[in-house]
């Protein structure tokens, strides 16, 4: 029961956690900074899935507690994000442009 429990909140919470962290970067970071850190993350997490099969065939009690701690981690440091709430969002991007740097980030 408790695993049915915990399969029906993930799938009930993670799509709100998703779009949270979605909507805050977009907010907060330059298109390519934001892109380039959205690359790392997708890379970095095919090889956690791969690592997590592994966690779980060697220690299958240890696997969750280590997952709630990284989720508790996770948690702490969005609070440490600044709040954009009725603050004007400037773009880094035109500033950068003008500047003429932005066309060197792309290794162009």
């Amino acid at each position: 029961v408790l695993g049915i429990v915990g399969v029906a909140l993930i799938q009930l919470f993670f799509p709100i956690w998703q779009m949270t962290t979605m909507l805050l970067a977009s907010e907060i970071f330059p298109t390519q900074v934001r892109g380039q850190a959205y690359s790392a993350s997708y890379f970095i997490g095919r090889f956690g899935s791969e690592v997590a099969q592994l966690a779980v065939q060697g220690s299958p009690a240890v696997f969750p507690v280590i997952t709630a701690c990284l989720a508790v981690t996770a948690l702490s440091l969005v609070y440490l994000l600044p709040e954009t709430k009725d603050q004007e969002l400037t773009n880094f991007v035109s500033k950068r442009s003008a500047n003429g740097k932005a066309a060197s980030s792309y290794g162009a």
